[in-house]
């Protein structure tokens, strides 16, 4: 059997691996590489479309006559954003309330 990301043989006995959702395996350290690069270009891909949303909002404030059109724009935008970006959000949020509850805690102990 070989692993389904990188080809090479799979060694069960002197390796980890893991099942893919179309049932294959994996090693581990290819999973987490995987992982990592997929975790990477999401992260790139939601601050390269939240800095041209801001830009956007900064021409908005400049622009006379096209306000309304411009706002109605940026709003469609940024809910496309988010939309796209929903796993990378979810995970920055949970990653906030984690960081706050450990927080709260360590301030209450």
């Amino acid at each position: 059997m070989q692993c389904n990301l990188c080809g090479y043989a799979l060694d069960a006995s002197q390796q980890g691996t893991v099942p893919t959702t179309d049932g294959g395996r994996v090693h581990i350290t290819c999973a987490d590489r995987a992982a990592r690069a997929a975790y990477e270009a999401r992260t790139i891909r939601a601050l390269v479309s939240a800095a041209l949303l801001s830009k956007l909002f900064v021409v908005i404030m400049f622009t006379d006559g096209w306000g309304i059109r411009l706002v109605v724009l940026t709003s469609l935008l940024i809910a496309a954003h988010i939309w796209i970006n929903l796993l990378w959000w979810r995970r920055f949020v949970s990653i906030m309330r984690l960081w706050y509850r450990l927080r709260w805690r360590r301030w209450r102990s």
